[in-house]
């Protein structure tokens, strides 16, 4: 139920937050500089609260702590929002709307490897991206739609869901009791440059993601833009993509192990590289509904799949401060992705920002085809030969 709070939040940013920031700024390159501001807390807190839970221990865990005082914030937020039309005051909100949020979720990821055993982790991605994108779907459907009949319901009902989401998380889970890891804030970055395959797989992450936040931040707009349809109908596309996700999470969970991540998670980033050139081309609106039911399959390669393989190649002891890491560099490339979006839209048009989005992502999926099997050729982190989880 953690990734229903998250994927919920995240389907507010992707649906609502830029429509309700467009309105108050009346510019898409300043709703992107605003977006990608926030990516500065997307770079440094999910590292921060990441490594901070690996050295903690309290009666509620490691990570709980941290998961519940960022989303308590967060949702404060989420509730005071709807009354702000000050541009003076609704920059900082935001700002600290994901400072919050990412704090939350940094350790948040750190919980599955710490719960599910090695050999169950691609499975239980699956699942956990699964409930994530219900989340999505239940905000989209209930909350999103609800834009053009009151501003104020899509931020309510984000709230209410995260509030209840991570509730059911707090009351239903247990953390193993593992002994808090004494470092100085050095050794994590010291023994993440040791780890080759780790800092290549980061550098790819920052390239498909940038492409990723640009087409995903100004879809609505850009839907609007190219084809003149409302905020509901560019919302519903929008949730068939979601639906898509969700159905293909568990099944590409199951076929990364059995196919080969690495492989999988290529193919996934090319096919939506692919669907975004087709997407800046096609003239009639209908032909966006089949190309955004593929995207979602090459959505779900790129969350579940990757993540389940990222996680075999990292040492087990330091988890959750390279998942810290893995969340800077996804969420940090917010910085760079919607500010050059909303660029893009407002001097070239929505139809340019698709194929921009689409090379950042065949970039990134460049980086994977450099990383290589350890020195012994087996999986596991560069520095844990031993270690026997997943498949590259």
């Amino acid at each position: 139920m953690g990734l229903y709070a998250v994927q919920t939040f995240w389907g507010f940013s992707m649906a609502t937050l830029p429509v309700h920031l467009l309105e108050i700024l009346q510019s898409e390159t300043q709703t992107g500089i605003v977006i990608a501001a926030a990516g500065l807390f997307g770079l440094s807190m999910p590292i921060v609260a990441g490594a901070l839970s690996d050295r903690i221990s309290s009666p509620f865990g490691k990570r709980k702590p941290f998961i519940i005082s960022g989303w308590a914030v967060a949702v404060t937020i989420l509730l005071i929002m709807p009354s702000i039309s000050s541009k003076a005051a609704i920059i900082p909100l935001t700002l600290t709307l994901y400072a919050a949020f990412f704090v939350a979720m940094g350790p948040y990821f750190a919980l599955l490897p710490d719960m599910a055993p090695p050999k169950q982790q691609g499975t239980a991605s699956g699942v956990m991206f699964f409930v994530g994108g219900i989340g999505v779907i239940v905000y989209l459907f209930f909350g999103g739609r609800a834009w053009e009949a009151n501003h104020a319901i899509p931020f309510f009902w984000a709230a209410g869901s995260i509030i209840f989401a991570v509730v059911v998380m707090s009351v239903g889970t247990r953390e193993p009791k593992h002994p808090p890891v004494a470092r100085k804030s050095g050794d994590l970055i010291r023994r993440i440059m040791t780890e080759r395959r780790a800092l290549y797989f980061y550098a790819g992450m920052l390239f498909w993601w940038s492409g990723l936040w640009m087409a995903n931040y100004f879809f609505v707009i850009a839907m609007r833009g190219m084809f003149g349809v409302t905020v509901r109908e560019a919302v519903l596309v929008q949730f068939l993509f979601t639906i898509s996700y969700v159905l293909f999470a568990l099944p590409m969970g199951y076929l990364g192990v059995r196919a080969g991540q690495k492989r999988l998670t290529a193919a996934g980033l090319v096919l939506l590289a692919l669907v975004l050139f087709i997407t800046s081309i096609v003239m009639d609106f209908r032909f966006v509904y089949p190309l955004m039911i593929i995207a979602g399959a090459a959505f779900a390669i790129i969350l579940v799949v990757a993540y389940s393989y990222f996680i075999t190649i990292i040492p087990s002891e330091n988890t959750a401060g390279f998942l810290g890491v893995y969340m800077a560099c996804q969420n940090g490339a917010i910085l760079f992705g919607p500010a050059l979006g909303g660029y893009i839209i407002e001097t070239l048009g929505p139809r340019i920002m698709y194929p921009s989005a689409g090379i950042l992502i065949l970039m990134g999926a460049a980086f994977l085809f450099t990383i290589r099997k350890n020195r012994r050729g087996i999986p596991g982190s560069d520095s844990q030969q031993g270690v026997s989880a997943g498949t590259s």
